[in-house]
């Protein structure tokens, strides 16, 4: 399966910064605060995490 370059780069930062906000709250972040930090549409965020649970990466 090819995976286009951007999504995986996207993929790679929401995941870094979900493991670092997660552990800055102590709770998992919200889509919005996922999306504000990684500076990318909230909608765009929650397809690429959805995207990314049906592969085990979240």
């Amino acid at each position: 399966m090819k995976i286009e370059k951007n999504i995986y780069s996207a993929l790679e930062k929401i995941l870094h910064i979900k493991r670092v906000l997660t552990e800055k709250f102590n709770r998992v972040p919200t889509i919005d605060e996922l999306s504000k930090e990684c500076e990318l549409d909230s909608e765009h965020v929650a397809k690429v995490l959805v995207a990314a649970d049906g592969f085990g990466c979240s």
